[in-house]
């Protein structure tokens, strides 16, 4: 009998069998964060990306991201932000897009009515 199997009969712990599992629990703890962060300013998600692109084309790049997560209140590490990077770039580009941003922070527990395109910033 393996360990895991064991400690779920009798403790009921949920053991993580692959990597794959610790990844997605990072991203979700990294997406709660963000969303929490961008509740607590009245934003929702297509808001707080159109605030973090600062430079209008319609990806977030690391700088921008980093720049969002202090924004939001979030202390990130350079190897946090390589991670959250990993985490929300689907496309392996570099940047994050609306889509990739929408899906990353998609949060059991969080809901809000967002159209699919940002609005346009204020002058």
């Amino acid at each position: 009998v393996a360990v895991s199997q064991v400690l779920r009969r009798c403790c009921g712990l949920r053991v993580l069998a692959a990597e794959g599992e610790l990844g997605a629990l990072r991203r979700r703890a990294v997406a709660a964060r963000m969303r929490y962060g961008l509740a607590m300013k009245g934003y929702r998600v297509v808001d707080g990306f159109a605030v973090m692109d600062t430079d209008r084309e319609g990806t977030l790049s690391p700088a921008e991201l980093l720049e969002g997560a202090k924004w939001l209140g979030l202390q990130v590490s350079g190897a946090e932000l390589a991670e959250m990077i990993a985490l929300f770039d689907e496309n392996g580009d570099g940047t994050i897009t609306l889509q990739e941003f929408k899906a990353a922070l998609d949060v059991p527990g969080f809901e809000e009515a967002d159209g699919d395109e940002a609005p346009e910033p204020a002058p």
